[in-house]
C-alpha cells in the first residue's frame, strides 16, 4: 500500500513550519482536498498529516511570540491542523482516510493533550487512524507493548482509533547506530510484539534503503538495503540482515 505524506509549504504558508496560525492550516486544507481527489482517482485512499509535529528535531520554530511548549507539548494547533484537514476533505472525498499524529516516539502526555483537543471540538473523530513513530531501541514487552496498550486505551475513550506504525526500525550509522545484525533483531521484534499483542493495524519500515555511506549521520543508514551507491559499494542495493530477517518471518 501507497501512503502519501502532507507536509510542507514554505513560502506559500507565511514559511511556518510547523503550519499552526489558522490562515496557513486553512490554506492547506484546501489544498489537501484536491490532492486527496487526485489521490482517489489513482487508487490511494489515505494520506499522513504532517510528519512528526511534536518533533523539535523536525520542526524549527519560526520567529514569533509562540514558545517551543506550545509547539510541542501542547498539541492544540495540530488539533486545528486535523479540523481543518479533516472537515475539508470529507466534504469531496467522504471515503478519504486522514492519518493523523505522526508523533515521533510514544509521548503520552503529547497524545493524551491531543486527544482531550480533539473531544474538545466535539466534532467526531478528526481522523481515521492514529500514526505513531515508536522508535525505542530495545523492544521489549515493558517498553513497547505496555506504552502501546496506554494508547490504545486513550484512543478507545473516543472513537477507538486504529493505530498505524507509520515509521519504525533503527539505523546502523550514527550516535546510536545498531549493528546490522541488532537491526535486525529490532525490527523483526516490534513485529513479533505487534503481532502478539495485536497492537497496530499497519506497520511500515523506515527505511527501504540506506540514504548513503556514511557512517556518522543518524539519516544515513536507517535502510534494510545498502545505498544505492555504485561509486562506493561493490554492490548497490544489497540486502542487510534485516532484509533477510524479515523476508523470513
Amino acid at each position: 500500500k501507497f501512503m502519501p505524506i502532507l507536509e510542507g509549504g514554505g513560502r506559500w504558508f507565511n514559511n511556518e513550519n510547523p503550519l499552526y496560525t489558522e490562515e496557513a492550516q486553512k490554506m492547506f486544507a484546501e489544498n489537501a482536498a484536491y490532492y486527496a481527489e487526485d489521490f482517489e482517482a489513482a487508487g490511494v485512499n489515505c494520506f499522513e498529516l504532517w510528519n512528526e509535529y511534536n518533533s523539535a528535531a523536525y520542526n524549527i520554530p519560526p520567529k514569533s511570540n509562540l514558545s517551543n511548549d506550545a509547539y510541542y507539548e501542547k498539541a492544540g494547533y495540530y488539533v486545528n491542523f486535523l479540523d481543518y484537514v479533516y472537515t475539508e476533505v470529507k466534504k469531496s472525498s467522504p471515503e478519504f482516510k486522514i492519518i493523523g499524529g505522526a508523533i515521533s516516539n510514544i509521548p503520552l502526555v503529547w497524545i493524551n493533550n491531543m486527544f482531550k483537543g480533539i473531544k474538545e471540538k466535539n466534532k467526531g473523530p478528526l481522523m481515521d487512524a492514529l500514526s505513531i513513530h515508536p522508535y525505542i531501541p530495545d523492544p521489549s514487552v515493558s517498553t513497547l507493548a505496555n506504552r502501546i496498550e496506554e494508547i490504545d486505551a486513550s484512543a478507545y475513550e473516543l472513537e477507538n482509533y486504529p493505530i498505524w506504525a507509520t515509521e519504525f526500525g533503527w539505523s546502523t550509522s550514527g550516535v546510536d547506530a545498531a549493528s546490522p545484525e541488532r537491526q535486525a533483531q529490532i525490527i523483526t521484534s516490534y513485529y513479533i510484539l505487534a503481532n502478539a499483542h495485536k497492537t497496530f493495524d499497519k506497520m511500515f519500515i523506515y527505511s527501504w534503503r540506506d540514504n548513503d555511506t556514511d557512517k556518522e549521520e543518524v539519516e544515513s543508514q536507517y535502510g534494510i538495503l545498502k545505498a544505492n551507491r555504485s561509486d562506493l559499494l561493490d554492490v548497490p542495493c544489497a540486502a542487510k540482515p534485516a532484509y533477510l530477517a524479515v523476508s523470513n518471518m
